[in-house]
């Protein structure tokens, strides 16, 4: 047992001075070292902040496969800098991979409540201030702030500024601090590494950021009212962008906040999982040896050597390209050059005459009214071969629209004596649309007020109105996309009147004889009522006559109607004197945040920073002014000590009753409201603080009936849509609408369309059972027979030519001697046990070594023993 010890012992020490000679092995963490660690669907940040990230985490493994493999996006031709990057090839394979995976659009009140699991650090606990890496939260307690990292004074206008990728949280006074200076190593620019005193390195964090918005949104110059580059943009240039990427390499924190993200919003930053896009983005070379979660940074190669190129012609719906491989032994990166255009589909009676695709659905646009009903507000415009919708929002004086059918904010018609007014929801409020008569213009527009009556024109199917004296539609001019206001005696061809478009595609909407029957749900003191209308046929319904609830009615303390005993409301308050309370300024916008309170203004002064906060704070004419706080009964907005004219534009409240007295304005709602909007004050107004009060036990509605609006079935080949669900009490939309991935075909079994035969091969083919997509497969030619030998073939009578004799091939025989093993060249090393010498080599095999010394030898050193005989 003694003998057997040493001789292992000894063993292990010849093993120590192989080992010693052989190149280092780099131990680098694996993906599979690691599981996420869920809250509901919801991953936490597994990293840390400065800890390298050498490897790709298994939810960035899988995003990155198939089209969409880093070979493949890497082949795309990027830009030779910053003026052709964005109209390259490798941009808009970016893009659409980014854009196509981002089911979930985060809104800024949600991101509230989100960046304890995005910005938390291993797997849970405080979240860490994005500059500093201050401890704070978790929980939202108005102390901290939502920082724009891509400012939003700089381009942002819609979704983007909400996208929870970019909205990074910080302390107050690191906002305060970055303001929206563009960031940048020269005088006048901001430095991310600042705020930690470099203790963090965020120079890379920032660059990636600043790529994913200008990539997935698109955010390159925003319609020429900024420059992405530079003081007045976001980043001082591409060539500090660049350097920034390469100095500070992606961390595990970036890369773990990537795996949340996409847990949220079902999309990632590229440029966090792959920093070597950014440089092919830009025609740079990758820097040798660069840091990279991938490792394809340090896969350097000078890529002088490119074959002649492998052409790929243009299908309906892929782009054609020439494809040029670098012939370079162990490198295979390769290019696409001579781009065409993919050639679309060419539709005969639904079905494409090149590939068999279906001809999609288009939305239908409303030949009636049905009062209640969700409709989109669109037009189709010939001249761009595309439809446009309105998404709830102003452009100037316009509706600003989309072509995305499912990002259209739903419209209702409501029916008035003479004809419809229309409105879609902001929160729980009524947005009313109006045409209104401004000076010589007549403008498309929106308020909390209802001034226009529409008509049904059943000859356009389009809703109209009299404005001075005309009869004017709504729409838009010519190659325009914005709805605005369309004079009915200088309509022209090129001119795209609105419609009211179906929530369901497809021609087959209406062929139901719907047969519908009504169910009235009464209001109560908290709750709004509002008449079902369900088809017993089909299943479609709508939802008409719906009532605000009716709110308490108290007496001695006990409400008459639902026996709920009042109680006393708690005042909560935002103070405008204080300028840390105002979280966000910009030209076009204030939000103010105190206490859980939100006050959002969309109107600032260009002039001034200092006079639009304080003594008292400014809200200009046509400023549209929200007001949030989860289940607010009463407002009380204090105006004390100020002329009258600053006081009255409060008092134009819609779903409130409002009343002032020595200048403070209360109003009352008669249920719980989550947020109050000011839509286009009529006059300039001037406030010291805002108290909301809500009542004990009450808070937002519990959204008990609900309805389903806007689904759409996926077919084999097209997307469907889940449809918003939307509450019945308070028209809050509960949930968004998701999309349904396409079905894919179910094929039947195939069928013999055309035999083959002895000469000519035949076709088989096979039917989908859903659509008429169709595919087909050649069936081999068949091989003559001739069982009775009589030299004609039994299936096609032809005659066949005599057989060839043919001596059967045989492999010749040789006598195969075994090669001894290859002699090790190492020299060896020799250790000598009890007179014995054992001689230990880094080849070869071993001869007699223990078991357990084997194992130790897998980390990549192969010994051989050779064990000497006693002199």
């Amino acid at each position: 047992m003694m003998r057997t010890g040493k001789r292992s012992l000894a063993l292990l020490m010849a093993l120590v001075l192989c080992v010693a000679f052989l190149p280092m092995l780099r131990l680098d963490a694996d993906a599979a070292d690691f599981s996420y660690v869920y809250s509901g669907k919801y991953i936490y940040n597994w990293g840390t902040r400065g800890e390298a990230a050498t490897f790709l985490s298994p939810n960035a493994e899988a995003f990155y496969t198939g089209s969409n493999a880093y070979e493949v996006l890497s082949a795309y031709a990027g830009g030779s800098g910053v003026s052709d990057a964005p109209d390259s090839d490798l941009y808009d394979a970016l893009q659409d991979l980014m854009k196509n995976a981002h089911s979930h659009i985060t809104s800024y009140e949600e991101t509230k409540n989100l960046y304890q699991y995005t910005d938390c650090q291993n797997n849970g606990g405080k979240i860490s201030s994005f500059y500093s890496g201050a401890e704070i939260g978790p929980s939202w307690n108005g102390s901290w702030n939502r920082e724009h990292t891509w400012p939003n004074s700089k381009g942002l206008a819609g979704d983007d500024e909400n996208d929870i990728m970019m909205l990074r949280p910080t302390s107050t006074s690191e906002n305060s601090s970055r303001g929206n200076k563009a960031y940048g190593e020269s005088g006048g620019y901001y430095h991310p590494n600042s705020e930690s005193n470099n203790r963090y390195d965020l120079r890379g964090d920032v660059a990636r950021i600043f790529l994913y918005v200008y990539v997935r949104w698109g955010n390159v110059n925003g319609n020429g009212k900024y420059t992405a580059w530079g003081a007045s943009g976001v980043m001082e240039s591409v060539e500090v962008l660049l350097a920034w990427m390469e100095a500070d390499p992606v961390d595990t924190w970036e890369l773990g906040r990537n795996d949340s993200v996409q847990s949220i919003t079902g999309t990632r930053n590229v440029f966090v999982d792959y920093p070597e896009l950014a440089f092919l983005l830009f025609g740079a070379e990758v820097p040798d040896g660069m840091s990279t979660p991938s490792g394809e940074g340090s896969q350097r190669c000078d890529h002088n050597n490119f074959d002649q190129g492998v052409t790929v012609a243009p299908t309906c719906t892929a782009k054609g390209y020439t494809l040029y491989t670098c012939r370079t032994e162990g490198c295979g990166y390769c290019y696409q050059s001579n781009v065409i255009a993919a050639k679309g589909h060419s539709y005969v009676s639904g079905i494409c005459s090149a590939c068999g695709a279906v001809e999609p659905s288009k939305p239908t646009y409303a030949t009636e009214i049905v009062p209640g009903k969700a409709y989109k507000l669109g037009m189709f415009s010939t001249d761009k071969n595309a439809e446009y919708y309105f998404n709830g929002s102003m452009s100037g004086y316009y509706g600003a629209t989309v072509t995305d059918f499912a990002k259209g904010v739903d419209v209702f018609a409501e029916e008035v004596n003479g004809g419809y007014r229309l409105y879609f929801m902001n929160g729980t409020s009524k947005q009313y649309i109006n045409l209104v008569v401004s000076g010589t213009y007549r403008n498309f527009t929106f308020s909390g007020t209802a001034t226009t009556v529409f008509t049904w024109d059943a000859e356009k199917n389009a809703l109209k109105t009299t404005l001075a004296d005309e009869t004017c539609y709504m729409g838009t001019y010519g190659t325009y996309v914005t709805v605005g206001v369309l004079q009915a005696s200088k309509l022209r061809d090129t001119d795209y009147i609105a419609r009211l478009y179906n929530e369901k595609g497809g021609a087959a909407e209406d062929s139901c004889a719907h047969q519908y029957e009504a169910v009235v749900t009464a209001p109560t003191c908290t709750k709004g009522g509002y008449t079902t209308h369900t088809c017993g046929l089909c299943g479609d319904h709508y939802v008409s006559d719906q009532l605000s609830a009716i709110g308490h009615s108290y007496q001695n303390g006990v409400c008459v109607r639902c026996g709920v005993t009042e109680l006393a409301p708690n005042g909560i308050t935002i103070s405008f004197r204080d300028k840390a309370n105002r979280t966000v300024f910009t030209t076009s916008q204030q939000v103010w945040e105190q206490n859980g309170i939100t006050v959002t203004n969309n109107k600032a002064s260009a002039s001034s920073n200092v006079a639009d906060y304080g003594d008292p704070v400014r809200f200009y004419q046509g400023s549209d002014v929200i007001i949030a706080y989860p289940g607010m009964v009463k407002l009380e907005i204090d105006c004390s000590g100020l002329d009258a004219k600053y006081v009255n534009s409060w008092m134009n409240v819609s779903g409130g009753t409002a009343t002032k007295n020595n200048g403070i304005v209360t109003v009352v709602f008669k249920s719980p409201v989550d947020s109050v909007t000011y839509s286009r004050l009529p006059a300039q107004s001037r406030a010291y603080s805002i108290t909301v009060y809500v009542e004990e036990g009450i808070g937002s509605c519990q959204h008990e009936s609900t309805v389903v609006e806007g689904a759409v079935e996926a077919t084999c080949t097209e997307q469907g849509q889940t449809g918003k669900t939307r509450c019945l009490d308070c028209n809050a939309v509960i949930s968004g609408n998701e999309v349904i991935p396409a079905k894919g075909h179910s094929f039947e079994a195939w069928t013999e369309e055309k035999a083959p035969t002895c000469a000519n091969a035949g076709e088989a083919r096979r039917v989908c059972e859903s659509c008429a997509h169709f595919e087909t497969k050649v069936l081999s030619a068949l091989e003559h027979q001739d069982a009775d030998k009589d030299g004609l073939c039994d299936l096609c009578d032809e005659k066949l030519l005599g057989e060839a004799e043919t001596e059967p091939e045989t492999e010749p025989e040789t006598d195969a001697e075994t090669l001894p093993e290859k002699v090790p060249t190492t020299q060896p090393a020799t250790t000598e046990e009890n007179g014995q010498m054992i001689t230990v080599s880094c080849s070869g095999t071993i001869a007699g070594a223990p078991a357990g010394l084997l194992v130790l030898m897998s980390v990549g050193a192969v010994l051989t023993v050779r064990k000497k005989k006693d002199r």
